[in-house]
């Protein structure tokens, strides 16, 4: 009763962080309908976006012009009331940084810039990679604890584990890294947010955002016999 119980409590546990962990997008239309999405790019006249419910769907189009506003999932919000086919530019230029992080971007020169944007897109990858990672092995925990319970108090008396240990080491191990992957998610969302505030000021100084890569790539020098970083960036 007592290992159902630890079971029950941590799937609920784990259900309740990642679901707050992963939010979605919330395009809003003039009609006031509202889009539930993961937003990809906003251009001068269009937003792409992919369906929240769909992430690994197609990339669906909607006119800036039919878009009363987006609610991002970190909780900023962005107007488009005011927006039309041929007043889309000058709305971009006229937006106001709302945070320090926006703030900071503006000043920022394009080499600069770009090279805030390749880290950020690499921080994004990192970060999803080591979410899934940690998630899995929650995974391979919760298994654990389920087994060791199915399989009864052991019989051998010169076992130095017993199941129960077996079953309150895989839940710990199951809590723990569901934690950990589910706050790896909350950092990656907000590294994403900062993805999307740097494709915002590309488009409002017009430059393209793929023009410049970044990449940062460990690895081990056999003369020194000590790692090193390998920094390389191509325009």
């Amino acid at each position: 009763m007592k290992k159902s119980f630890l079971l029950l409590c941590y799937l609920f546990l784990s259900i309740n962080i990642v679901a707050q962990s992963v939010k979605a997008d919330v395009i809003i239309k003039k009609d006031n309908m509202k889009i539930e999405a993961i937003i990809q790019e906003i251009n001068s006249t269009t937003i792409k976006y992919k369906r929240f419910s769909n992430q690994t769907g197609p990339i669906f189009t909607i006119e800036k012009s039919k878009v009363a506003s987006v609610l991002y999932a970190n909780g900023e919000v962005e107007s488009f009331e005011n927006t039309s086919p041929n007043r889309d530019i000058q709305v971009a230029e006229s937006v106001v940084p709302g945070n320090s992080f926006e703030k900071r971007i503006r000043r920022e020169n394009d080499i600069e810039l770009k090279k805030m944007y390749a880290l950020e897109k690499n921080y994004v990858k990192n970060r999803r990679v080591q979410g899934s990672i940690c998630l899995g092995l929650s995974g391979v925990g919760l298994i654990t604890a389920m087994i060791a319970n199915q399989s009864g108090p052991s019989t051998n008396p010169y076992s130095a584990i017993t199941s129960e240990d077996v079953f309150q080491l895989g839940v710990i191990g199951a809590i723990g890294f569901g934690v950990s992957g589910a706050l790896t998610f909350i950092n990656m969302g907000k590294h994403k947010s900062r993805v999307k505030a740097i494709e915002q000021e590309f488009l409002r100084r017009n430059i393209k955002s793929d023009s410049f890569s970044f990449k940062i790539q460990p690895s081990y020098n056999p003369l020194l016999h000590a790692p090193t970083i390998a920094l390389r960036a191509s325009f």
